[in-house]
């Protein structure tokens, strides 16, 4: 899918809310791609959450549109959208996690699968207490990995989307990956 132009998509977004129903279907439309693909992408990591893209993307798009928004351009809107993908998914994991830890007692015979689901709800905990913490500290880091790793954008689309080099998102995001795994293995 081709990207949407920047200028195009910014003023589409800001003007959104003065759009009539058809104009706002339009543009969500050519939104939803994107935003589809990156969550496909995401959900591939986690196939024993109980969520698919399409859900992730409504739930997206109800949080982002919810009240009315200014973007500054494209890049930030997908940065906004990265973030609130990451948020339902944490909210979903939590959920899930609730349900297990006694929220929907019923019984249920152990199998490896179960435990895989099990492990995959407690790492979407585990990063995002790690990007929380993270975050105080270096918020850029977060940046980059929630555009990396929650919308799939590439090395060029987020230094572009930061106004950073490729060589410094490069940096970065194995700075950000170090840190995650060294913090996942405990230490």
């Amino acid at each position: 899918m081709k990207r949407i132009a920047e200028e195009e998509l910014t003023m589409a977004l800001n003007a959104y809310q003065q759009k009539s129903l058809v104009e706002q279907n339009q543009l969500m439309s050519k939104i939803y791609h994107q935003l589809r693909r990156a969550a496909c992408v995401r959900l591939r990591q986690f196939n024993g959450a109980d969520l698919s893209p399409t859900v992730l993307v409504h739930e997206s798009f109800l949080k982002l549109f919810a009240n009315e928004q200014t973007w500054h351009n494209r890049d930030h809107f997908f940065a906004v959208a990265s973030t609130a993908m990451r948020q339902i998914m944490v909210d979903i994991a939590r959920g899930q996690n609730a349900l297990k830890r006694g929220g929907n007692v019923q019984e249920v015979t152990y199998s490896e699968e179960l435990a895989a689901s099990d492990d995959k709800e407690q790492q979407v905990l585990q990063v995002n207490e790690i990007l929380a913490e993270l975050e105080a500290a270096n918020p850029d880091l977060v940046r980059i990995v929630e555009l990396k790793f929650y919308m799939g954008l590439s090395n060029e689309e987020v230094a572009e989307a930061l106004n950073v080099s490729r060589r410094t998102v490069h940096r970065r995001w194995d700075e950000a990956k170090a840190l995650i795994q060294t913090k996942l293995a405990g230490g």
